[in-house]
């Protein structure tokens, strides 16, 4: 078997959809735990679920979770952003 045809486009897709997935999830699960404080399991079996749904449902329910999942990643990295680097405080107490 040719190199070619294991690292074929399909597998680089899997790869990138994977990263994706993996990425999402454990930010799933780990902002429910540590931000939300929602216990291990519950932070756990969100991220499971949102693995499970998206990849078990049709393209249009799986691309609108996606932006959702999007927005609110975006949403809490700008508030983390803005609150912690624009509007920081320095060393005098001054923002």
């Amino acid at each position: 078997m040719k190199l070619t045809t294991i690292f074929d486009k399909k597998f680089f897709k899997f790869i990138l959809v994977g990263t994706i997935n993996t990425i999402v999830g454990s930010a799933i699960m780990f902002s429910l735990y540590n931000i939300a404080h929602l216990s291990y399991w519950v932070s756990s079996a969100c991220n499971y679920f949102f693995d499970y749904f998206l990849n078990s449902k049709p393209q249009n329910i799986r691309e609108n979770v996606a932006l959702f999942a999007g927005m609110c990643l975006f949403t809490g990295l700008n508030y983390l952003g803005q609150r912690f680097v624009v509007f920081a405080k320095n060393k005098n107490g001054k923002t």
